[in-house]
């Protein structure tokens, strides 16, 4: 009887064992008729470039785009009980009595916190003046967003300006401050309508820009340092497939800045090649060069 229950039992273990064969030969034959169906499309001749161009450095940066990739919705939110005041008078407009200084003054070093501005969620990348009166702030953050700040009155903040993914890098006020420049890790810019929140249009090279600028002659005109060690020059007027009108590729390394001068004929660039270099605007060529190997990038 004993050895009956032993057969039994062998042929209960044959059972399981070939039932477990024939589920794992059904599974790996599921897998085989789905894996052309999911298998993931060719890259694109663009995409490829991309992923060759960015092999060394792709650790550090946010993810590529692909063909997919659109820029997260624009949003913008008015803080305020009215946009406009008792006279018409928008939130925008330079308060009565603050005048342009455009003249040289006397700063002096601060003695004491008068203002804590709180509303952003993760740390805050850049601050700025509104151009020549400063009545206005605009603040960039890590957590995908741009506000501007009431400097003269309650010194609230009067707008939020939402349309990235991921957390901005660099923003910068027009000359006129009447739209400003985000650029974020989702490697989308955006320019906005510092009064209007709106945002119709987000640019793209599918690169990481670092640093973005406004030329001081244009402001449908800009420069974005960005990670394929180039500087791309951007004109808002053009369609997408036309937006960059030139690329200045000279340093060997990411760009992480770009300051104009001479009034907007010149400008200077920094980069993780430990490099300055001087350029004529718009030429592609630089014109002076400063490379120190001690020099930080």
């Amino acid at each position: 009887g004993d050895d009956d229950d032993d057969d039994d039992d062998d042929d209960d273990d044959s059972d399981d064992e070939g039932g477990a064969k024939k589920k794992k030969k059904k599974r790996g034959d599921a897998a085989e008729e789905g894996g052309a169906a999911d298998a993931a499309p060719k890259l694109t001749e663009e995409e490829d470039f991309d992923r060759m161009t960015e092999r060394k450095i792709s650790y550090l940066l946010p993810a590529r785009h692909n063909r997919h990739t659109t820029a997260a919705e624009a949003k913008s939110t008015f803080h305020g009980q009215s946009e406009l005041d008792y006279q018409g008078r928008s939130w925008f407009d330079v308060p009565a009595g603050v005048r342009p200084g455009d003249n040289d003054h006397d700063c002096f070093m601060p003695k004491k916190c008068v203002r804590k501005l709180m509303g952003h969620t993760k740390g805050v990348q850049t601050v700025e003046f509104f151009p020549r009166t400063g009545h206005l702030l605009l603040t960039s953050s890590l957590d995908g967003k741009a506000k501007v700040w009431d400097v003269f009155g309650d010194r609230n903040v009067r707008r939020t300006y939402a349309g990235h993914d991921e957390g901005i890098r660099d923003a910068q006020f027009s000359p006129d401050g009447r739209h400003f420049l985000t650029t974020s890790y989702d490697r989308f810019v955006r320019m906005w309508d510092t009064e209007t929140g709106q945002s119709p249009r987000a640019f793209t090279n599918r690169k990481m820009g670092y640093c973005v600028r406004f030329y001081p002659k244009d402001s449908n005109v800009f420069l974005v340092g960005c990670s394929d060690n180039t500087v791309a020059q951007y004109d808002a007027r053009l369609p997408p497939s036309q937006e960059v009108v030139q690329k200045y590729d000279h340093h060997l390394g990411p760009v992480n800045t770009v300051t104009f001068f001479s009034e907007g004929r010149r400008f200077a660039t920094t980069s993780d090649d430990k490099k300055v270099m001087v350029w004529e605007f718009p030429l592609p060529v630089p014109i002076k060069y400063i490379a120190e190997p001690s020099m930080h990038s």
